[in-house]
């Protein structure tokens, strides 16, 4: 195997040399000016070291007809010169792998591996001489080192014949990168995996950027840059920096497409609309569907443009102002002159939302910045598969189940006939649940009818304002029966009164519904005889102080106020009715789904009153506050905890889009968001 390694490097190295020689008889020799025109690609005769090979004129483009036939030859020549290079890099990459293989493998004593590290600079430094190695190595490091571990000569990442970087790219990229500071460059190396002590070209960590572009955010080039920042005992900064936001900007001049303000305006646009609109597989709106609304429907008596089509992540903005004495007016008048155009609005829709872009930053006046129309697909329907809501849907009700027969597990007379029936010799014959059924079933029927309430609600909802909603699916929790039913919306509210309307109403009646039983179950725990009260189910002292509006209704029902009864022992059982145990258990899920954070129902209320970023700002406080209180009460940390990472998952996505998201809502609706709020803040903060 290494014959044919050293032959394949053998070979390679002669067919450099025969195109380094082919390429200087070429550019020297005017007897080849007879030879058939070779074209050359506009982007590499662009490049600066392409037209030092080219010794091309910027001056008068026409020349005499003769010099042009030498001066294609000389192109000729650039080019094989340039594919000499690459397979020059390509070998000397191959190289370098492979003694780091020796060096990683261990075999080698201290002397030898500092023989080979040296020789790894020295190839290093072929490719790029400015390549240098840090004047003291970490030992332990350099034998346990991946520094090269990506560095393959086929791969994706080296691939210097596929990458998608033009010749003057590359050099334009690289030069960049070696005029930056310390820090930054360094910041920029980890982030493609390599250590502060390693060898590695700029070239390398550019092309390393450029594969790495997709998976790479400012959030993590930042975090990484601040740490570069700090000196070595992570005391002061180092001097003479840049701020770190500034590596972001730098990471879009190096390896993307785009300039700094388009990168930025992508991740503003992401965090402030739905995954949803951007998938794919769903017909996105194009610049002449753009274009088709701007001169069929807007114009000096509806919405006057002040710039063209903007495109944005997902589709379209328009920035104007609105003619009409108010938004309901406007996109009344916009869906009346889009309906006679075709099919357009089968496909795209209109909505009047506030600018998604960094540019309503500009004017500090308006926090939100101007209002603007907004061009998506009209397909909101979510993609996940199916087939796994269905599984989870199916693991929730396990769960449930396994919740509600748990309630009889400190009884000791059920515990004791269902140990008896299940250890009977023929359970299909001699073993009888029914009288274990009957105890049961009022508990699973209490806990099922404020969620089908509540289901009835967004429903009913959802009808009245003509919006499509996708089927609910139930998602597991181990310390309560179920963590929630999640709907998703597949088609826009006419507006953030129809949203508000929708997410408030079945959390609201869920609640009602579930306080009722709860304090019918109490009031029927106190009529229970001792007989009923043998076979009755219970929940731990510890689990009714997890709710302070629930521990206090047990306390005053079952021990008269005085606190006596939630003061035992947190594992002492309290028996009670199969009612209460469902209306406490239901009112503390209802509770958690009214919690704002992304697109859940507390969600949908805040984005409602507050707006997009309004919403996004205050969700963000929520959801940090519960991570403290995660971190400082780990006793009482279950329910939140399933919460976050809930929600940072499946719920993180703001809500899909309004028609009008102008029009705002008033004082009823923010008094209303505050009373629920204030009920699960009582039924979710533990006693004292």
């Amino acid at each position: 195997m290494s014959r044919i390694s050293t032959c394949r490097r053998q070979t390679g190295t002669i067919i450099m040399w025969i195109y380094v020689l082919i390429a200087v008889l070429m550019t020297q020799c005017d007897a080849f000016t007879s030879i058939t025109r070779i074209t050359t690609p506009k982007r590499f005769v662009e490049s600066p070291s392409i037209r030092r090979h080219m010794s091309i004129d910027d001056g008068d483009n026409n020349n005499d007809k003769k010099k042009s036939y030498s001066d294609e030859l000389r192109e000729q020549a650039a080019r094989a010169l340039l594919e000499a290079e690459r397979l020059e890099a390509e070998l000397t990459l191959e190289k370098i792998a492979k003694l780091e293989k020796l060096v990683t493998g261990g075999q080698k004593n201290e002397a030898d591996q500092q023989k080979v590290l040296d020789q790894i600079q020295i190839l290093a430094k072929t490719m790029d001489p400015k390549s240098e190695i840090a004047p003291t190595m970490n030992k332990e490091k350099s034998l346990e080192t991946n520094r090269y571990k990506n560095w393959k000569t086929e791969g994706p990442l080296f691939d210097l014949k596929k990458q998608t970087l033009t010749e003057s790219e590359l050099e334009g990229a690289t030069t960049y990168f070696t005029d930056l500071p310390k820090p930054m460059q360094m910041a920029l190396a980890k982030a493609c995996d390599f250590e502060n002590d390693t060898v590695v070209s700029p070239l390398i960590i550019v092309m390393a950027l450029y594969e790495r572009r997709e998976e790479l955010t400012p959030q993590k080039l930042e975090q990484l840059y601040r740490r570069e920042l700090k000196g070595p005992q992570n005391e002061k900064p180092a001097e003479g920096n840049e701020k770190a936001e500034d590596v972001v900007d730098v990471f879009a001049k190096l390896v993307l497409e785009k300039d700094p303000e388009q990168y930025r305006m992508e991740n503003m646009v992401g965090s402030l609309l739905p995954r949803v609109i951007q998938q794919e597989g769903k017909i996105q709106p194009s610049e002449q569907d753009a274009q088709t609304l701007l001169t069929k429907a807007l114009g000096k008596n509806t919405f006057q443009p002040s710039s063209k089509p903007i495109s944005i992540p997902g589709g379209y903005i328009i920035r104007g102002i609105n003619k009409m004495s108010n938004s309901t007016f406007l996109m009344e008048t916009i869906d009346a002159a889009m309906n006679e155009e075709g099919d357009w609005m089968d496909k795209f829709q209109v909505c009047y939302v506030m600018d998604p872009t960094p540019e309503a930053m500009n004017d500090v006046e308006k926090i939100d910045g101007d209002p603007v129309l907004l061009i998506t697909t009209n397909d909101l329907s979510p993609t996940t598969n199916g087939f796994l809501l269905y599984l989870i849907t199916l693991a929730s009700f396990f769960l449930t189940l396994v919740f509600g027969v748990a309630t009889y597990g400190d009884n000791t007379i059920v515990m004791t006939r269902l140990s008896e029936l299940t250890s009977s010799s023929d359970l299909t014959q001699s073993a009888d649940f029914a009288w274990f059924n009957e105890l049961v079933t009022p508990f699973f029927l209490a806990l099922a009818v404020p969620q089908v309430v509540h289901e009835l609600g967004h429903l009913f909802m959802a009808w009245k304002n003509k919006f499509a909603i996708t089927p609910p699916t139930i998602f597991p929790l181990v310390s309560l029966p179920y963590f929630t039913f999640s709907n998703k919306l597949k088609s826009s509210p006419k507006n953030y009164q129809a949203l508000y309307e929708f997410a408030i109403i079945g959390p609201a009646l869920g609640m009602i519904c579930s306080l009722l039983l709860f304090i019918a179950g109490l009031q029927l725990t106190i009529e229970m005889d001792a007989e009923a009260l043998k076979y009755a189910p219970a929940l731990p002292v510890g689990f009714l102080n997890l709710s302070s509006l629930g521990g206090t209704l047990v306390d005053t029902f079952l021990g008269g106020g005085d606190g006596i009864l939630l003061g035992q022992d947190p594992t002492t059982a309290v028996k009670l009715h199969p009612f209460a145990i469902a209306g406490l258990t239901s009112l503390m899920i209802q509770a958690l789904d009214v919690i704002p954070s992304g697109s859940n129902d507390g969600g949908r209320i805040s984005q409602s009153l507050l707006g997009r970023s309004g919403h996004l700002v205050f969700g963000g406080l929520v959801y940090f506050g519960i991570l403290l209180y995660v971190i400082f009460n780990p006793d009482n940390r279950d329910f939140f905890l399933a919460f976050l990472l809930f929600n940072g998952f499946a719920q993180k996505d703001m809500e899909v889009p309004c028609r009008d998201e102008v029009q705002e809502l008033g004082v009823p609706q923010a008094a209303g968001a505050l009373l629920i709020w204030s009920v699960a803040i009582l039924t979710l903060v533990p006693l004292s």
